[in-house]
């Protein structure tokens, strides 16, 4: 009997965690591009999909890398001191400060679509696809007087 307790809630009734493929059937797909995901690593149309047959996909779990995220983050700052006064101070200052985010306004691609049924992969046209996009340059300037 406590060899058919399912503690780890997986339905199987062992007990066990395999939750992983049992077989390797694929390969990683090596460097793919941002116009892959862009267009859509997948065979268009979308009627390619073999419906018919039943059973275990063609590829292991985790082939897809992300399309990844980078940028280059700047901040660049002058800072002029102001002549002593009684009212400003010794160490009254102007500042003059500007951030610049993804400052080269790299492409960065959100994660491409998934089908949560497999009716998705023939009814929709985005799976497989980036949808959206990151946030491109963004500057923030910014005038500060200290005193």
């Amino acid at each position: 009997a406590i060899g058919s307790c399912d503690t780890n809630n997986d339905r199987n009734g062992n007990d066990t965690c395999p939750d992983y493929p049992f077989a390797y059937l694929g390969g990683v797909i090596q460097d793919p591009s941002k116009q892959q995901f862009i267009n859509g690593i997948f065979p268009n149309p979308k009627t390619e999909f073999d419906t018919t047959t039943k059973g275990p996909g063609c590829r292991c779990r985790n082939i897809f890398l992300g399309p990844g995220y980078s940028d280059v983050d700047l901040s660049l700052a002058k800072s002029f001191l102001l002549p002593s006064m009684p009212v400003l101070g010794e160490q009254a200052r102007l500042v003059f400060r500007g951030d610049f985010f993804n400052a080269f306004n790299i492409l960065n691609l959100s994660n491409f679509g998934v089908a949560l049924a497999p009716t998705d992969i023939l009814n929709t046209g985005q799976f497989g696809k980036a949808q959206t996009a990151y946030e491109g340059r963004v500057i923030q300037l910014q005038a500060r007087f200290q005193f």
